[in-house]
C-alpha cells in the first residue's frame, strides 16, 4: 500500500493522489484509506478533514481496517463529526479488529481496559493486549506495560479469544 507522499505506483513519477482518486471512485477500499490520510493531513493536497473523514469511511465500509481505525482515532481526538464519541470509536476499533488487524484490537483491548465506548472489562482486554504481545505486536505490549498488567496470563487463567 502506497502511502501520501509516496511515489506514483505506475512509475510515471506523478504524485500517486489522482490515481488514489480513481481507485477509489471504482471501490478499491485501500485508496480511499490513502487518500483519506492525504486529506486529514494535508499532503499533496488541501487538508479537509471532512472529505478525509467520508473517505475513510468509505475505505472502513470497503473491508479496509485502517480506515476503521483512522475513522475512530479521529473521534478519539475530537475532530470531526463524531468528536468525542467514544462508543462511536470503540464500535470502529473492533470493526477493524474484526477484520483481523492487530492494531484494531489492541485499540478496541485499550477501550475495554478504560471503559471508553465499552463497559470496563479489565480481564478481556488484558487478555486481546497479551495475545497480540506474543505475536509481537509492540503496541499491545508498550499499552500492557503502561496499564501494568502482566505480559503473559497468569497460569490459571485460559487465554482470552477475540
Amino acid at each position: 500500500m502506497h502511502r501520501p507522499g509516496s511515489e506514483d505506483p505506475s512509475g510515471s513519477g506523478a504524485p500517486p493522489y489522482a490515481h488514489w482518486h480513481r481507485a477509489c471512485e471504482l471501490g478499491y477500499a485501500p485508496s480511499c484509506f490513502n487518500l483519506g490520510v492525504a486529506y486529514d493531513r494535508g499532503e499533496g493536497v488541501v487538508a479537509n478533514l471532512d472529505r478525509a473523514v467520508e473517505l475513510y469511511t468509505a475505505a472502513c465500509d470497503g473491508e479496509a481496517p485502517a480506515g476503521c481505525i483512522n475513522l475512530a482515532s479521529v473521534a478519539m481526538r475530537g475532530d470531526g463529526p463524531n468528536a468525542l464519541d467514544f462508543d462511536f470509536a470503540f464500535h470502529h476499533f473492533e470493526r477493524a479488529c474484526l477484520m483481523d488487524h492487530p492494531h484494531g484490537c489492541t485499540l478496541a483491548a485499550s477501550c475495554h481496559i478504560e471503559g471508553m465506548g465499552t463497559p470496563v472489562n479489565r480481564d478481556l482486554g488484558a487478555g486481546v493486549l497479551q495475545f497480540h504481545c506474543r505475536e509481537g505486536f509492540e503496541l499491545a505490549c508498550e499499552l500492557l506495560d503502561r496499564y501494568s498488567i502482566d505480559r503473559e496470563p497468569a497460569d490459571d487463567q485460559s487465554p482470552a479469544s477475540e
